[in-house]
This record gives C-alpha cells, sequence and structure tokens, in this order.
C-alpha cells in the first residue's frame, strides 16, 4: 500500500479509541488517523494523544520494529508518555 496507511492503522486506532471513550469518557482523543475528537462533556480536562502504529514502513514490510506511541496531556503539560 503506497499510501503507508494499512488496515491495522485505521482497526488499531478505532480498538483504542473506544477504550479511551469507555474509561475516560471526559478526556479529548487526538490520534494521528482520525484526527481530534472532544470529550463527551466538552470540558478540556486532559487528552489522549497517540499514533496507534508507530512504523507503519516496518509492519507493512514485516520488519518487527513498530509500537504504538501513546500520551497524556493535562493541563496542556503533557504528563504521561
Amino acid at each position: 500500500d503506497s499510501s503507508l496507511v494499512s488496515n491495522a492503522d485505521q482497526e488499531s486506532e478505532a480498538v483504542i479509541r473506544a477504550i479511551f471513550r469507555a474509561e475516560t469518557p471526559e478526556f479529548a482523543i487526538l490520534g494521528e488517523e482520525e484526527g481530534l475528537e472532544s470529550s463527551s462533556s466538552g470540558q478540556k480536562k486532559g487528552r489522549w494523544i497517540f499514533d496507534p502504529l508507530d512504523g507503519t514502513t516496518n509492519y507493512i514490510h514485516g520488519y518487527p520494529f513498530f509500537c504504538s506511541s501513546l500520551a497524556l496531556e493535562i493541563d496542556g503539560q503533557v504528563t504521561v508518555g
């Protein structure tokens, strides 16, 4: 796939977003594939930031060096990464 966005990128982002929505609905979600999604309450309590498949090129070519990158931002400061 020359676009370097695999089904695995999109499917893993959907799963991660569903978990975040269920566990922390008060947080916004910013993912590489689907962009920004506001919190269910519209508040700015926190924001998850993630790349569901960091290393897509390696993944597509079968190289076992890829991961998911994740950070949590609270009040404009990244507190976990």
